[in-house]
């Protein structure tokens, strides 16, 4: 056998999300501190998890474990499924927070062996310890094991309240600089586990009242968490940093500390998630001085009152209003969190959202439909609503695979909002972009006064697409479509911008020729400039993005129009794919001066 420990980490038609990769991260520094040899697989797509099936047949490990989060249920049940029948010298454990609170469920499922409870990376390196051992798992306190006799169901010890007695998270075994790709060179830290918060939609009340910790909230040191961050530099020198706590630490001595040591020994950016009752001047003053750049709050909805039937933060707008003003008088920009599909969610509460976020302005807007976790109180409620689950989730503006909720009655406005909250995102992110001197035309940052001609409902969004040489915000234009603007050619103009057909899962990228076209007006001429036609299923390098710097000839100083256009190649602009939907994104546009 090749590794006492698989870790196979689920990601199928999901987003990665930052937190998942620190909590495997932190899996894996507690394995290795207790000599266990472990090795981790990524499986993002169908072809992948067939592929970690016949590799899994052919050199099983000793112990197989999956971390189950809510995004990935579905995926990791595959996994199990496709195993099932599999004869195998390998015990299979499984984890995570749903893992934890669906263990009911997966006590019936016939092929985990244990189910590792709550804060897992512990519980599973005793675990394992002791199977590779004595050959048994049981009587490990927070590991139910499966013997002779039917599970035997072991209570959780208390979790560490010193968090610096843990041994640091260790990304050597993961994909490091794929996941930094996506995510701009960004790496996930943990300053805290626990919430003093018990908001229903959230797991932490739920494992809180599982493991019965002596305190709700736990902090690492800031020397601790600053010679984690310096480590992390020097082996995968990353460009920001993202604190993927509940709550990012507001103890006013605590703060000091930290962004004393952070601005003096890391000195990179960072983002970080607190709550309007625990914002300060001073915090704001300290963090943002020493790198602090994003800031994220939870405003769930914005009717006040029905925001307290779920959350026991960010209860007041008025509070909010004051919170995200102090921020961006910092230079500190807002991400502003929504929650969609909560229980009896009306037209007149997702327009209440939409009125707030409008009010607020925040820098991005981050939404998703709340997913019911077993063991809830809500859950029986959801379904007494008659909501149904979807294979549909919406993170940051972007379509993933899990569990979530859907409204079958509100099903329009939920559209209308999803649509409404992705366009104040945009104009979020592009709201503090100003063209330089010797830039006629901007065309992410006025995207706004741009016009388009499409025979299609809904032609254009602004949307994030990641490739492997790059994650860049870009105009998406549905096929076919034209969009142009009025500018004021300079002298010797040139335009910049870069293309990309949306990304898609292996084996379902598109088979049609999409041309990508710019030309421009001016005079009552029209001056064909440019055309690139990109296969996506049959060019590697279509999957990438594609920069260019072209001359805009012949013009001169002086009203025109821009014009770009992405249609079927060979096909009249009223051609619509076959194979339904194409996107083809456009970023960076430029107009300038040249020299």
């Amino acid at each position: 056998m090749s590794e006492q420990v698989l870790i196979a980490f689920v990601e199928e038609g999901v987003s990665p999300r930052l937190a998942h990769w620190q909590d495997v991260a932190e899996g894996i520094g507690r394995l290795r501190a207790g000599k266990i040899d472990v090795r981790v697989e990524l499986i993002k797509t169908v072809r992948q998890r067939e592929e970690f099936v016949d590799r899994l047949k052919a050199d099983p490990p000793e112990i197989l474990f999956v971390p189950v989060y809510r995004e990935q249920l579905h995926a990791a049940n595959a996994l199990l499924l496709k195993i099932r029948n599999m004869t195998l010298p390998t015990v299979i454990a499984v984890g995570g927070p749903m893992g934890t609170l669906g263990s009911d469920i997966f006590t019936f499922n016939p092929v985990p062996t244990a189910i590792v409870l709550g804060e897992w990376q512990d519980r599973l390196r005793k675990f394992a310890s002791k199977l590779l051992r004595e050959g048994s798992g049981s009587d490990i306190p927070g590991v139910w094991w499966r013997g002779q006799r039917g599970w035997q169901i072991n209570v959780p010890e208390r979790p560490l309240t010193n968090l610096d007695e843990l041994d640091d998270a260790d990304y050597t075994k993961l994909p490091v600089e794929d996941l930094m790709k996506i995510n701009d060179r960004t790496l996930p830290l943990l300053a805290s586990r626990g919430c003093p918060f018990s908001c229903q939609f959230c797991h932490v009340p739920l494992l809180r009242r599982l493991e019965r910790p002596e305190t709700q909230y736990r902090t690492h040191s800031p020397e601790r968490i600053v010679t984690h961050a310096l480590e992390l530099v020097e082996l995968h020198n990353p460009r920001r940093f993202v604190f993927v706590d509940e709550l990012f630490p507001w103890q006013e001595r605590w703060v000091e500390k930290f962004a004393r040591l952070w601005k003096e020994k890391v000195a990179l950016p960072f983002r970080w998630t607190t709550a309007a009752e625990q914002m300060s001047k001073d915090n704001l003053r300290l963090l943002s001085g020493a790198g602090g750049e994003v800031l994220e709050i939870g405003i769930e909805t914005g009717d006040e009152n029905r925001r307290s039937e779920f959350c026991d933060r960010n209860l007041h707008n008025r509070a909010i209003v004051k919170a995200v003003q102090m921020a961006q008088d910092y230079g500190v920009k807002v991400a502003a969190n929504v929650m969609l599909g909560l229980p009896r969610s009306d037209t007149a509460e997702l327009q209440s959202t939409i009125d707030f976020i409008r009010e607020l302005e925040p820098d991005e807007v981050r939404y998703q439909f709340l997913t019911p976790w077993p063991r809830k109180t809500n859950w029986s409620e959801t379904e007494h609503e008659g909501l149904e689950l979807t294979g549909i989730s919406i993170h940051g503006g972007r379509a993933t695979s899990t569990q979530s909720t859907l409204p079958k009655r509100h099903t329009k406005d939920l559209m209308r909002t999803m649509e409404e909250l992705r366009l104040l995102d945009a104009a979020g992110r592009l709201r503090a972009q100003r063209p330089a001197p010797d830039v006629a035309l901007d065309g992410m940052a006025q995207w706004e006064e741009a016009k388009w001609r499409s025979q299609l409902n809904g032609p254009l969004r602004v949307e994030r697409y990641s490739a492997p040489n790059g994650t860049h915000d870009v105009l998406a234009l549905r096929v076919p479509t034209e969009i142009s603007w009025e500018l004021q050619m300079p002298e010797d103009p040139i335009l910049e911008f870069g293309i990309l057909i949306e990304p898609t899962l292996p084996g379902q990228r598109s088979k049609s020729p999409v041309s990508f076209s710019v030309k421009f007006e001016q005079n009552e001429r029209v001056y064909r400039v440019f055309q690139k036609i990109l296969i996506q299923s049959l060019d590697p390098d279509s999957r990438k993005w594609h920069w260019f710097s072209i001359p805009l000839r012949p013009s001169h100083p002086g009203p025109a129009r821009l014009i770009l256009g992405s249609s079927v190649y060979g096909e009249d602009a009223s051609y619509l794919p076959e194979e339904g939907d194409i996107w083809a994104g456009w970023t960076g546009i430029v107009v300038r001066r040249s020299g």
